[in-house]
């Protein structure tokens, strides 16, 4: 018998490793994964250190600071969601998302779509065992005349309506350049927002010591509606997730293993969430 247990990657979903529904895909939509109501995509910017210790070990990033590695995250992550393309048009024309009616009838005509957190510990000194929780989340930064101003960093209809090429590139946002704020939520916010100086993403992701247990997660807010009259709605979003040749945790444990029997080749792949949880009262938004 042979067999292999993989947990790492480099782009998420690896390319032909797809999950959208076969009878929605495009020709390039075997490369993306689907974000769908029910679910939130987490990504694990840390994996487990198979090569120390025995590899087939249930061990905790918590327990043994060996155990887990983290993601050599030099210069940036860069993702892209999209409206699928088959039913945008190139065979069902379901055509932009509605961005000249507002779900909620008191806010913007732009709805928000996809929220983003970042969940971290963080820690004061390197060897401490003081471990703080923090997010920093997504911003709805709206005026007084309701409109989206210069601090919102919601992914909305239009950024989705134009493919979300998206990344983080050592500032402090990441939408685009130039916004300032980033919104923490922590028993220590004003200590993390003030480390080295000012907290941007670059540091967190570059610092080995005081930012651990690193997850990137993404949820949809609200339905994928085009305008009226048709009203269609999108079943899910397709994405990926590119780590540029640095290496995560993978969405699964996959165990391939082989053996033959008489004059039969059996091949047997078992996958195990790493991460897995429903958006259902889990999600959060700040309002500015």
């Amino acid at each position: 018998m042979f067999w292999t247990i993989k947990s790492r990657a480099k782009r998420i979903p690896e390319i032909w490793q797809w999950n959208v529904d076969w009878t929605m895909a495009a020709d390039d939509s075997l490369n993306y994964n689907r974000m769908n109501y029910e679910d939130a995509e987490i990504f694990l910017l840390y994996y487990d250190n198979w090569s120390i210790g025995w590899p087939y070990r249930k061990t905790s990033c918590s327990d043994n600071t060996t155990a887990c590695s983290k993601s050599n995250l030099w210069n940036w992550i860069t993702w892209e969601i999209r409206l699928p393309p088959k039913l945008y048009g190139w065979e069902i024309n379901f055509g932009p998302l509605d961005q000249n009616v507002a779900m909620v009838a008191w806010t913007v005509k732009d709805d928000a779509i996809v929220d983003r957190q970042l969940k971290w510990e963080y820690t004061t000194e390197e060897y401490t065992t003081e471990k703080i929780p923090f997010t920093i989340y997504s911003t709805q930064d709206i005026n007084n005349t309701n409109s989206i101003w210069f601090e919102d960093s919601v992914i909305r209809e239009s950024v989705i309506n134009n493919w979300a090429n998206l990344s983080f590139s050592g500032s402090t946002s990441p939408i685009a350049a130039g916004k300032n704020q980033i919104t923490i939520i922590s028993p220590k916010e004003k200590e993390i927002k003030e480390y080295e100086g000012r907290i941007d993403f670059k540091k967190i992701f570059h610092s080995t010591s005081a930012f651990k247990k690193l997850q990137l997660r993404f949820a949809l807010l609200n339905i994928l509606k085009t305008p009226s009259p048709a009203s269609m709605v999108y079943p899910y979003l397709e994405y990926f997730m590119d780590f540029w040749w640095n290496e995560v945790s993978d969405r699964f444990f996959t165990m391939n293993a082989e053996w033959k029997y008489w004059d039969f080749q059996v091949n047997l792949i078992v996958q195990k969430p790493t991460a897995k949880e429903s958006i259902v009262w889990s999600f959060t938004t700040i309002f500015k």
